[in-house]
């Protein structure tokens, strides 16, 4: 666990980003540099790529788990 930071834990998302996005917006504190509706975020390195040129994604792996509980008792 030596060296691992809260974005080594976080889980990626890829998002669109929108005119009221607070990316976009200069005076908010989650502003990012450069960043412009229709560019899609990495929210986890906070990298932005442009909107119309797109981006390449590989889904590596995907599993649906439904947990069910009982009483302890049981």
């Amino acid at each position: 666990m030596e060296g691992m930071s809260a974005a080594d834990y976080a889980i990626p998302r890829m998002s669109i980003l929108q005119a009221l996005s607070p990316q976009v917006q200069p005076q908010d504190p989650k502003y990012i540099e450069g960043a412009k509706p229709g560019m899609i975020l990495d929210n986890v390195g906070e990298a932005c790529y442009d909107g119309q040129e797109g981006i390449l994604a590989v889904l590596v792996s995907f599993r649906r788990a439904h947990l069910e509980w009982y009483p302890r008792d049981s």
